[in-house]
């Protein structure tokens, strides 16, 4: 026994043609615009929406976009479809995942971005589709992050974003970044503290005490005045002990510069307390550099020291 077929009937008033209301066996009724198929001659019918709760003059005019797309030459209906698909395809989680992979993965700071996004946007917006993201999206996020009282984190992944999107814009899986005109949530301060001779002076005792490489990592910081990561990766070869010049290579510095560090006689004599294991100066096995954050804050509290002590070391 067959189903009976909707009936089709056109709408009252006067309208575009083409627009049709048709009642569904269940009682519901839609509207819907027929399309001609210029090739076939049979009406191929675009739903606009459920009959009361589209009126028809809104019906009237999505009629009217209808048709001019259609004598433009497209398909709305094939359009509709595509952007159905569009919503579940390109989810957030598998963008970020492509975007760390094939971007992200050359930048000096390839692990804390991905972390940041892995940790504050990806549980987020995981499975969403990256084409629901707007602006206010963002702004709750960032702004969400600030509330915690740490605004230079919402301000970097901000910056993040703003680079996340701009990529998906190049690799034409947007159109447009939701997070151009994006505002940074807070106004960060510039760090004022600086340490005084004693304090200084306290810190290289106590990295003394420290063992392993991290203990003269920290030294050779408070008598150099670097940065972290070039001290922790630095390796023999940019060093010219006979001239005491270290020779940072643009590859590993923030501005992406070549840098002259005139190395002191005290900075020296702490590389020369490292044993050669291979490349790399401050390491356990020479191949490798030994990695700060979480495992060498165990080994300055051994010691009395905080880790805002290394930090800001290159303000003083």
């Amino acid at each position: 026994m067959h189903s009976p077929r909707p009936q089709t009937t056109p709408s009252t008033g006067r309208c575009l043609s083409g627009l049709r209301r048709q009642g569904h066996p269940e009682g519901s009724k839609s509207l819907h615009h027929a399309l001609s198929n210029r090739r076939s001659r049979i009406a191929a019918p675009y739903t606009i929406g459920p009959y009361g709760r589209v009126t028809l003059h809104q019906a009237r005019a999505a009629a009217l976009k209808i048709f001019a797309a259609r004598t433009e030459g497209r398909d709305p209906a094939a359009e509709k479809q595509q952007a159905r698909r569009r919503l579940v395809a390109d989810r957030i989680e598998d963008v970020i995942e492509l975007f760390i992979r094939e971007h992200v993965s050359n930048n000096r700071s390839a692990r804390e971005i991905s972390r940041l996004l892995r940790r504050e946007v990806i549980p987020h917006w995981g499975r969403r589709s990256i084409h629901e993201i707007g602006k206010r999206h963002i702004i709750e996020l960032v702004t969400e992050i600030a509330a915690r009282g740490t605004p230079s984190a919402a301000n970097k992944l901000l910056k993040v974003l703003k680079t996340f999107f701009t990529w998906c814009v190049g690799r034409a899986i947007i159109d447009l970044s939701p997070a151009k005109a994006v505002a940074a949530p807070a106004r960060e301060k510039a760090r004022e503290r600086m340490l005084d001779d004693d304090e200084l002076a306290r810190i290289i005792r106590a990295a003394r005490q420290m063992n392993g490489p991290y203990g003269a990592i920290v030294e050779f910081l408070a008598l150099t005045g670097q940065r972290r990561e070039e001290v922790a990766q630095l390796i023999w070869e940019e060093i010219d002990l006979k001239s005491r010049i270290w020779t940072i290579p643009a590859s590993r510095t923030k501005n992406a510069k070549t840098h002259i560090v005139h190395v002191s006689r005290g900075a020296l004599a702490v590389l020369m307390r490292m044993p050669k294991l291979g490349s790399f100066v401050f390491s356990f096995t020479g191949t490798k550099p030994a990695k700060g954050g979480s495992t060498v804050v165990p080994s300055l509290r051994r010691v009395r020291l905080h880790a805002d002590d290394v930090t800001v070391i290159r303000n003083t």
